[in-house]
């Protein structure tokens, strides 16, 4: 199953994950080892992949196993309209900023040209 679709990011550090994995409304992929105890609200929307692992939690071998993230996906409600509005954190009304380099981009956003610049959200 081709892979090149499933890149994104959602949220903020990774010591945010109980506050903001919750109301994703979708399953939930970490590739990295800064993943904390699942709360019960999300730890069956949760994959790990590579060295990182959760007892109790769905683990992947990519991309063979891609096709069980997918079947995931497609199986959540994922985000309304509502919250597909671009810089709107999804299911509120604060900014949503990611990246460590987002400061560096807004303090320079006058010479950015905007037309490269997008933001999509898949529902």
């Amino acid at each position: 199953m081709p892979t090149q679709h499933l890149v994104g990011h959602f949220g903020g550090a990774w010591q945010m994950q109980k506050f903001e994995f919750p109301s994703f409304p979708g399953p939930i992929l970490v590739t990295t080892n800064c993943v904390i105890e699942p709360m019960k609200s999300y730890k069956e929307r949760l994959f790990t992949s590579n060295e990182t692992g959760w007892p109790g939690c769905h683990h992947l071998s990519l991309p063979a196993d891609a096709g069980k993230l997918v079947e995931a996906a497609l199986d959540a409600p994922g985000f309304s309209e509502d919250d597909c509005q671009p810089g709107k954190a999804p299911g509120g009304d604060k900014p949503l900023s990611v990246g460590f380099g987002h400061d560096v981009i807004l303090a320079n956003a006058e010479t950015v040209n905007s037309s490269r610049v997008w933001f999509e959200c898949w529902t």
